[in-house]
């Protein structure tokens, strides 16, 4: 077995890897979680057509990605991958800091909300959505602002004590060129997230905030006519978030629904859950961010820097 050369800390998680993950932050011990690989016995049957298969027992989640492996989480502490492409590919990286750390920190009790993030005077607000809806873009007009990231794609929140509390991701955007450029950056130089893919990594040098924070405020994003904010039920809300958590669609038919539903109706009761409703035109993007520091100082979270 290989030992493990790389240490690293995301989403409150010391990660010891066999795998370089150079989008992650250096860490220390590498004690909470071991990505190593491993020959794997059970490979769940892809179905025809189908790019991935999914199977659940009560302590492990087996993953099999055409032409790509076969990975196994288990207990909340392990990945274990038997891969078909070299470990450099850039897709099986995405997979190990995205979709496969959400399935580790659920299993852990966590609940994984499908958002980008940012720092608010000391308190994490997040933007809820579906791929495509926008998420990394709006944190990244409010990081053009002044306003620290916290975290893209993926927001894990941990529901132990009286308030949410947020772990932070790593200092990295995934962005379109033209969202690159209407805020004032150069897309040409970025590298992509995936060959054939024009999506790129924006490494984020300053004003990034990582650590454990206090979730304070959710925006749901949708699409209209806007900028507008709505505030939403609490049934509605956590409706929202079930939609929107980062492993319900995988794991909904696997009976995990209940579970998703009743953390997320935990965590509307402590945390406002708004719907943003705004054009999709990129020039839109100052008005968005003006409506929602408005509704945060509304609300008395405060929008100063």
């Amino acid at each position: 077995m290989r030992s493990a050369r790389h240490f690293y800390r995301a989403y409150g998680l010391e990660i010891a890897s066999e795998v370089p993950l150079p989008a992650l932050l250096e860490g220390g011990s590498g004690t909470d979680v071991a990505i190593r690989f491993a020959k794997l016995d059970h490979v769940p049957a892809l179905r025809h057509g189908r790019f991935i298969a999914l199977e659940r027992t009560a302590e492990e989640i087996h993953l099999h990605y055409r032409e790509t492996g076969v990975f196994r989480i288990a207990n909340g502490n392990e990945i274990a991958m038997e891969l078909i492409k070299p470990a450099s590919d850039p897709f099986v990286r995405l997979l190990l800091i995205g979709p496969l750390l959400g399935f580790l920190l659920h299993q852990r009790g966590i609940l994984v909300l499908h958002a980008s993030s940012i720092v608010v005077r000391g308190a994490v607000v997040g933007f809820v959505g579906a791929q495509g809806a926008g998420k990394s873009t709006t944190a990244a007009a409010f990081h053009a602002r002044g306003y620290p990231l916290f975290s893209d794609d993926l927001v894990p929140v941990v529901l132990d004590g009286r308030s949410p509390i947020a772990h932070s991701g790593f200092p990295h955007l995934k962005l379109w060129p033209e969202a690159v450029v209407s805020l004032g950056g150069e897309a040409d130089g970025l590298p992509q997230l995936l060959p054939g893919w024009d999506k790129r990594w924006r490494s984020i040098d300053q004003g990034f905030q990582p650590g454990a924070l206090p979730l304070k405020r959710l925006y749901v994003l949708a699409d209209g006519d806007g900028p507008e904010v709505q505030q939403l039920g609490g049934s509605a809300s956590a409706i929202e978030l079930v939609r929107h958590s980062y492993v319900a669609p995988q794991l909904e038919p696997l009976g995990e629904a209940e579970r998703i539903f009743e953390q997320s109706s935990r965590l509307v009761n402590h945390v406002p859950v708004r719907r943003l409703t705004r054009p999709p035109q990129l020039a839109a993007l100052a008005d968005v961010v003006r409506v929602v520091e408005d509704d945060l100082r509304e609300g008395h979270l405060g929008t100063t820097m």
